[in-house]
């Protein structure tokens, strides 16, 4: 039976480097060879760029349900925009049949973090 995970969170950044964002999540997306390309497309398309910024920050957002044998695949990309541009902050939340916690985007790192079960979508 396929598990699946619902990831959705956010990234905030200055607006000059959304570019070197995106650049660094679409390279590392491309560089996943081992898995289903139908479904990488699928799910890469769920990040979510500004076109345009209000003031001085800038939000890059991603909504989806994955299937759980692409959450390594999701976090190779959060990894790489971080490598790429350390002051990112930012929080998704994961929650499935085995994942049930956030991570934490902050000063170069992405750190996990539990999530009670009153803290889940689904209850």
């Amino acid at each position: 039976m396929a598990h699946y995970v619902s990831i959705r969170g956010w990234l905030e950044c200055e607006p000059e480097v959304v570019e070197e964002v995106r650049r660094a999540q679409q390279a590392a997306h491309h560089t996943a060879v081992a898995l289903s390309p139908d479904r990488l497309d699928r799910y890469a398309d769920a990040w979510c760029y500004p076109k345009v910024t209000s003031n001085w920050t800038a939000y890059i957002f991603f909504g989806a349900n994955i299937h759980d044998a692409f959450v390594g695949w999701f976090r190779s990309q959060l990894e790489a925009m971080v490598h790429v541009v350390p002051d990112l902050d930012g929080l998704f939340h994961l929650d499935g049949d085995h994942y049930r916690h956030a991570w934490r985007v902050h000063g170069g790192s992405i750190a996990e973090e539990p999530r009670s079960c009153s803290e889940s979508h689904d209850g």
